[in-house]
């Protein structure tokens, strides 16, 4: 994300409240760890499949960057397969994952029947 999106990130970051945010696409983690540090009474779902990734130790190097922070949830694995853990209404959806068909992007927006009225998403 360049600077202006990152800033835009936090900023809504900040307005939810006590709330649960799902982020879709985590990677190495530093868009989690915006959500995680300016929503700390907000609990961050942090969803990728690590084992995807081109990037030697991805998802170790993404608990390391996290592992300061009580309010993220870890979610490995394709999002078909964590989807059922969000029975609950969430306050923010990030989508930033894999966009390369329309059946991938549409799996992603069947959470926007989790979200709260007035909630947020912020696609990317």
């Amino acid at each position: 994300m360049e600077l202006e999106e990152r800033l835009l990130l936090i900023r809504y970051a900040q307005k939810v409240k006590r709330g649960k945010i799902v982020e879709i696409g985590s990677f190495l983690g530093s868009n989690t760890i915006n959500l995680a540090k300016n929503a700390s009474d907000s609990v961050v779902f942090a969803i990728d499949n690590w084992s995807r990734h081109q990037v030697t130790n991805c998802k170790d190097n993404f608990e390391k960057n996290i592992s300061g922070f009580k309010n993220v949830v870890v979610l490995d694995g394709k999002f078909d397969k964590t989807y059922e853990k969000f029975n609950e209404k969430i306050d923010m959806l990030i989508i930033d994952g894999e966009h390369d068909s329309y059946e991938v992007i549409q799996r992603d927006l069947r959470l926007f029947d989790n979200l709260k009225r007035g909630g947020i998403v912020i696609i990317h």
